[in-house]
């Protein structure tokens, strides 16, 4: 019965989705549910094999009634498609246009050089930062693969440099394909640039932004080549299946990376130990139903916080070396409360923060209010191939809400979604500066 309900209402999520396109954010939203809750939950019902939260939950004796869970889920999604389809489309439109309009720079010969200047001044913040947080750049490599000693919020200031970098990179692509010669040095630049930047992402142990921040990447340039959204073609089909190939690789091969810094083994041993477990490590990188579960055990454990958790998320913007005694998120109290420490925050996912803000009400409410930003986002897409330069700051909302805040949860990818448009906003201004003292 379980199986039933979800399916059903995967099926008109992913049917609605593709009716509106397979790169919209409502789309990718369904493709997440069947990842991180169907296929998900298939796994930790028929293979016994540890892997990631859920198991923690109940190795340490947490009761979890899995009908239950997954019922409050399915709840959600079905308010999440109502906010999506009963909101209109024209007011959303002019909003989300006004918006992407405010953020996004104008047309300027100067965006390629303006823009490389700040996307390498961002990583050389961020590796002369992690170098002397370290005592060297390698050594701060192994230490983020293996998760631990990240030196309090040091490392998460310094990631943000990192998405801030994303910005002026697809500024750097859209300008090398607007130029007359696609293939021409500033093309070169920024395919390089896009390739170390990738890297850097995955050594310093974000594989999840990897993949985010490449698919953004191939999905903007390929609007910007065609000059329309992808479409269902053999092309396409062949292009998503390479895509879930890299997928599978990036992810067990970022597993094997993290079992030979944690116990010291050749990379080789390491990968021969994780390509057995291959479909279980991927299963495990979308996690919404172990995820939820936490947030629901929490909830259940010490109650509701009737909004206070949702309210704290406005805290991330002050450090807590500025601030000790600042409030944790809800990824830490979980992960006090799981494991009894603080090493890594166990994301509640964006219902698991309603539920535990408001039980019932919240998933209701927090439905609602995901499908209203899932429409918002999607509003944007015919915008896009009037206005080019749209498209990364489209592509990288759409792959933030549907796979981002659907995991981690507002207290987390909302904030890059501000980081990212930080960055594009100071290109916008610096081209502005620099044109007005031109012309004094």
């Amino acid at each position: 019965m379980t199986y039933i309900l979800i399916i059903s209402i995967l099926a008109i999520a992913l049917a609605a989705g593709f009716r509106v396109g397979i790169t919209s954010a409502i789309f990718l939203f369904g493709v997440h549910l069947v990842l991180g809750l169907l296929f998900r939950l298939f796994v930790v019902r028929n293979f016994d094999v540890p892997s990631y939260f859920y198991w923690s939950l109940l190795s340490n004796n947490f009761y979890i009634p899995i009908d239950l869970i997954v019922f409050q889920i399915c709840v959600a999604i079905i308010f999440t498609l109502m906010g999506y389809f009963l909101l209109g489309h024209r007011g959303t439109k002019n909003a989300s246009i006004r918006a992407a309009n405010f953020i996004v720079p104008e047309h300027d010969t100067r965006l390629f050089k303006i823009s490389l200047i700040l996307f390498l001044a961002c990583w050389l913040v961020f590796i002369v930062g992690l170098a002397s947080l370290y005592g060297g750049i390698g050594q701060a490599f192994v230490a983020l693969q293996r998760r631990a000693l990240t030196f309090g919020s040091s490392v998460t200031i310094l990631r943000i440099f990192i998405t801030v970098a994303f910005a002026p990179l697809l500024i750097m692509i859209y300008a090398s394909l607007e130029s007359k010669r696609r293939l021409g040095p500033a093309a070169l630049i920024a395919t390089f640039a896009l390739l170390c930047h990738m890297i850097g992402v995955f050594l310093t142990g974000g594989r999840g932004a990897m993949l985010t921040q490449l698919f953004v990447a191939l999905a903007t340039a390929g609007v910007l080549v065609n000059r329309r959204h992808l479409k269902l073609t053999f092309s396409s089909l062949v292009g998503a299946a390479a895509a879930i190939v890299l997928v599978g690789a990036v992810i067990v091969g970022g597993y094997a990376m993290r079992i030979s810094a944690q116990q010291s083994i050749p990379l080789g041993v390491a990968l021969r130990q994780a390509l057995p477990d291959g479909l279980l490590i991927v299963s495990g990188t979308f996690p919404l139903l172990d995820l939820y579960s936490g947030a629901y055990v929490l909830t259940r454990d010490e109650g509701l916080s009737y909004g206070e958790n949702l309210v704290n998320i406005a805290g991330r913007f002050v450090p807590r070396d500025l601030w000790p005694t600042k409030p944790d998120i809800l990824a830490i109290e979980i992960r006090q409360h799981v494991y009894g420490d603080r090493l890594s925050g166990a994301p509640p996912t964006v219902y698991g923060e309603f539920y535990h803000a408001f039980s019932w009400l919240g998933l209701v409410v927090g439905g609602l209010f995901f499908g209203v930003l899932l429409r918002l986002t999607d509003s944007l897409r015919d915008y896009v191939l009037r206005e080019p330069l749209v498209a990364g700051f489209y592509f990288y909302v759409v792959f933030q809400l549907s796979f981002g805040v659907l995991k981690s949860g507002l207290e987390n990818s909302l904030f890059h979604i501000i980081y990212f448009s930080a960055g594009l906003l100071i290109i916008k201004f610096w081209v502005r500066f620099s044109g007005q003292k031109r012309a004094a």
